[in-house]
């Protein structure tokens, strides 16, 4: 579990891996790193077609993007490497 994991780096593989577990972080994650970016229209784009309104989509994608600029931040610009 996350909180028992010893170290910072850890705990950040441990977050990298429940994200990767979840299929849109999974594919947006894989896009960011093909393309170098995901915007946010593209991300909100998904979120409506899985069926959110448009101001809860636009919403989310804002979180979404948070967290992909920490997924590049830690582990694609190479802060630490995961091996």
């Amino acid at each position: 579990a996350l909180v028992n994991e010893p170290n910072h780096q850890q705990r950040h593989v441990c977050l990298l891996k429940a994200m990767l577990g979840t299929p849109l972080l999974h594919h947006l994650i894989g896009r960011m790193i093909q393309k170098g970016d995901v915007s946010p229209a593209y991300v909100t784009q998904l979120l409506l077609q899985k069926g959110l309104k448009e101001s809860t989509a636009k919403r989310r994608a804002q979180t979404i993007r948070s967290w992909l600029q920490w997924v590049d931040a830690v582990f694609i610009s190479k802060q630490y490497s995961l091996f």
